[in-house]
């Protein structure tokens, strides 16, 4: 049987968001997620929700490979890493630096990446 998620106390889903954000925002990886999302809509060029199927299947491994580590720092894996992102969530409400970050984190895995540019 696989073990519990670990609990994120606020302060840790601040934590853990903050250094996956640090991660993905870096000019590479920035690139590279939005190298996928071209790469999703050349593939699929007449059909939108093909293009985003295909945004979905290439972005979210490769984000999660970007912050694997950040999440295994904190006891979670890939199989857990969606419990994680709950927590932050249930802790990310009133607090309105948290709900920015994990707002622009869901919109960059739907390809949206402009959100990133006005930071």
């Amino acid at each position: 049987m696989a073990a519990a998620a670990p609990q994120l106390n606020k302060e840790q889903a601040k934590q853990l968001l903050d250094e996956a954000f640090a991660i993905i925002d870096t000019p590479d990886n920035r690139n590279t997620l939005k190298d996928a999302v071209l790469k999703a809509v050349d593939e699929n060029p007449d059909d939108e929700m093909k293009q985003q199927f295909a945004k979905t299947q290439l972005l979210t491994p490769l984000v999660q490979g970007m912050v694997a580590p950040v999440y295994e720092k904190f006891g979670f894996n890939v199989q857990t890493s969606m419990m994680a992102i709950m927590q932050i969530q249930m802790h990310s409400m009133g607090d309105e630096d948290m709900t920015n970050k994990i707002k622009k984190l869901m919109m960059g895995l739907q390809g949206k990446f402009e959100v990133f540019e006005n930071m």
